[in-house]
């Protein structure tokens, strides 16, 4: 399914010194050609995401704000062991060093960070946790494109399978577990999933038993996962909510114009997922990913904000779909267009394209509005003619031409020929004359030195 690189470096987060100060994002590349592939020592640079991080007061993941412990004391957590165990899986686990191998700050310091949930702040553990992560890989989807396991029933979720209720790739990539026993007899549990490779999340626990230290890792990597019930709302919603942000106001219109495409070339696209996660419960990535014209498009992004993640990654991801559907930069948001001319962009691939030219074989000329725009239907139904205002329209239509006619009678009335003839005027022949260089009022220096002047004699011998 993915076809683009084998290795994803994670989108880099520069957080600010002031928590209550917003990294300013970088400037959108709305109409340069994106790259094909994402080089992982320039995950940031390449992908052209804007990244705005806001430290939020309060955000705490749950293991940073339990509940009250079942006993009457917190163990104290072995913070040096597990610690060393991280940065030992962060080069071992294929996950991890996927995303992590050319990761900046905060998603490297975040992981060192990393507080698994454990046994004693729970007074029962959940042994679902497992089984619902891995309903999340693998999903049964009808042969429509409608998932019939999970929370989606959006109709542009295609599915390439024939087969309807058949088990295929789900959100999830890939989920994997690293258990160990730790010093003191307790299992340290690491999950690590690949969200259909946009990013990772990861997910810890700590318990006496092994089962349980798994179903923990489980639980905590299930809140740190968002998969929207109406992902194109959620598009949508998240867009709006951008009208009145001080830094990511200009995303409002861009994400919105994704959810409209997404909801009008649903039969077009093909393999869409719309996610949004915590990789280590704390900064949010969002990304939204298609098969568009046998190309991967994604547009990921990331912020502190889970809204402003997804309305920047619908922003950056319209970017990147005009591309590869061939869109000028020029052009307006069609998508209705875009739909009608699909199999011309797809038998234009593979032929140069600068960006900015039409692919498209018939030239289209679009006028602009005539009059104003308006959604009020008592104002049409106004404007529209019914029986009740016919009879009044046709008398007045009738009037008008009884004037017309004899304004036209009046107008072509024959006069006598005789006293036309007495009251027309006399034609005057005009004569012209050469003037006399004394009566000459130009200057001096352009007298007899004009063009016409100079040939002035010979005009006359030829006349």
């Amino acid at each position: 399914m993915w076809t683009t690189c084998a290795r994803t470096a994670p989108l880099h987060l520069t957080p600010r010194a002031s928590a209550a100060s917003v990294a300013p994002r970088s400037t959108r590349a709305r109409s340069t050609r994106p790259s094909g592939s994402w080089e992982p020592r320039r995950a940031a640079g390449s992908v052209g995401v804007g990244v705005a991080l806001t430290k939020v007061r309060g955000l705490t993941t749950t293991a940073e704000a339990p509940a009250a412990p079942v006993t009457g004391t917190i163990h104290k957590w072995p913070k040096r062991e597990i610690k060393g165990l991280l940065q030992e899986l962060k080069s071992s686990e294929p996950i991890l060093v996927k995303y992590l191998e050319y990761a900046t700050d905060p998603w490297v310091t975040d992981y060192a960070e990393l507080r698994p949930l454990m046994e004693v702040h729970f007074e029962h553990i959940s042994h679902e946790s497992v089984d619902q992560l891995e309903a999340w890989r693998t999903k049964a989807r009808s042969r429509c494109g409608l998932r019939v396991q999970g929370c989606m029933t959006t109709p542009i979720f295609a599915c390439n399978t024939p087969i309807a209720g058949e088990i295929v790739e789900g959100e999830l990539n890939d989920i994997n577990y690293t258990i160990q026993q730790l010093k003191r007899g307790r299992f340290f549990a690491l999950v690590a999933c690949d969200v259909h490779h946009c990013g990772f999340v990861a997910g810890a626990g700590l318990a006496v038993k092994r089962e349980d230290a798994k179903q923990l890792a489980a639980q905590q990597a299930l809140e740190r996962l968002f998969f929207p019930e109406d992902p194109v709302e959620e598009v949508r919603r998240s867009g709006n909510q951008m009208r009145e942000h001080e830094l990511h106001s200009g995303a409002r219109l861009p994400a919105i114009q994704a959810a409209e495409t997404l909801a009008v070339l649903g039969d077009k696209l093909e393999d869409v997922h719309i996610s949004a996660f915590q990789p280590l419960g704390k900064a949010w990535q969002a990304a939204i990913s298609c098969m568009c014209l046998d190309t991967r498009v994604t547009g990921p992004s990331a912020d502190y904000d889970r809204t402003v993640a997804l309305a920047l990654a619908g922003e950056m991801f319209m970017s990147r779909l005009r591309w590869y559907m061939r869109v000028p930069a020029g052009d307006p948001h069609e998508p209705e267009l875009w739909a009608a001319t699909w199999e011309q962009r797809r038998a234009s691939l593979g032929k140069p394209w600068s960006g900015r030219t039409s692919v498209l074989k018939h030239e289209i000329v679009r006028l602009q509005r005539l009059g104003k725009q308006t959604s009020d239907e008592d104002e049409i139904a106004r404007l529209l003619p019914s029986e009740s205002r016919f009879e009044t329209w046709q008398q007045h239509l009738e009037q008008a031409q009884v004037l017309r006619c004899s304004r036209l009678a009046d107008a072509n009335k024959e006069k006598k020929p005789g006293r036309a003839a007495a009251d027309a005027p006399p034609v005057v022949r005009r004569s012209f004359r050469r003037a006399k260089p004394a009566e000459d009022g130009r200057r001096k220096e352009l007298q007899g030195v004009l063009p016409a002047e100079q040939v002035r004699e010979e005009l006359g011998q030829i006349l």
